[in-house]
C-alpha cells in the first residue's frame, strides 16, 4: 500500500522505468543501463512510500518508525524523540486518541534531524486533545526532507494509531505528553514502530484508544 500523497513523487521514477523498458524493446543503445538505473530508483521510491497496516499497541504508542533518541519523564510531562532513517516507513500515526485542536506549520531551518538544534527546523505541530491533555506531535524536516504533508485538520476526531501525516525523505518526530500519569517502557536507542510500539503505560485513565 502506498502512502497518501506519494503519487506525485513516485510517478516520475516509475514513468522513467517504463520508458526505459520501451527503449530496451526498441533496441536503443545503452537501454539496459537505463532499465537498471530507473528500475532501482523506482523500487527505492516505492519502498520509501510504503504504508503497511499495523496492529495498534497498548498504552501510549509511538507516532513514528525509527530509533528513539529521547525518552524522558519530567515534572511537566513525558518527552520522546524519534529519528527516522530513509529506510523507515514515513507515515506518522496518532499516539493517543482525541480531537485535533491545532495543526500549526512553523518556519525554520534544515539542520540534520539528529542534532539538538533541529528542534528549530521547519516543522508541523499537531496537537491532539484527549484524556492525557493536549498531546503534541511535532514533525520536523532535516537536510534532505523538505516536505511535510499533514493528513488531518483541526476538529478531526482521531483513533489511536490513525494516520496523521507523512514526512518525505527522512527526519524526526517529537512527542510531548503533558501528563506524569505514565510509566515509560521504551528507552533511548530502542527501535520503534508507529502505532505499534508502546512508549509508556498509562497508570490511570484506560487505554486511550
Amino acid at each position: 500500500m502506498l502512502a497518501k500523497g506519494a503519487m506525485p513523487v513516485v510517478a516520475y521514477p516509475v514513468a522513467a522505468f517504463l520508458l526505459s523498458l520501451l527503449a530496451l524493446f526498441w533496441s536503443v543503445p545503452a537501454a539496459i543501463v537505463l532499465v537498471i538505473v530507473f528500475g532501482a530508483l523506482a523500487a527505492l521510491t516505492v519502498n520509501f512510500f510504503r504504508d503497511p497496516d499495523r496492529e495498534i499497541g497498548k498504552g501510549l504508542v509511538s507516532p513514528a518508525d525509527g530509533v528513539l533518541n529521547r525518552a524522558e519523564l519530567t515534572e511537566s510531562g513525558a518527552y520522546f524523540s524519534i529519528f527516522m532513517n530513509v529506510h523507515d516507513v514515513h507515515v506518522n500515526r496518532a499516539p493517543w486518541a482525541g480531537r485535533v485542536i491545532e495543526v500549526a506549520r512553523l518556519s525554520g531551518g534544515h539542520r540534520p534531524a539528529y542534532e539538538k538544534d533541529a528542534a528549530r527546523n521547519e516543522r508541523v505541530r499537531i496537537t491532539i486533545e484527549g484524556s492525557l491533555g493536549p498531546v503534541a506531535v511535532t514533525q520536523m524536516v532535516g537536510i534532505v526532507a523538505r516536505r511535510i504533508l499533514p493528513y488531518v485538520s483541526a476538529g478531526k476526531m482521531l483513533r489511536k494509531g490513525e494516520r496523521i501525516g507523512i514526512i518525505r525523505l527522512g527526519s524526526r518526530v517529537d512527542l510531548f505528553v503533558p501528563s506524569t500519569n505514565l510509566e515509560p517502557v521504551a528507552g533511548k536507542g530502542d527501535r520503534v514502530l508507529a502505532g505499534t510500539t508502546t512508549l509508556a503505560r498509562v497508570l490511570k485513565g484506560g487505554d486511550g484508544g
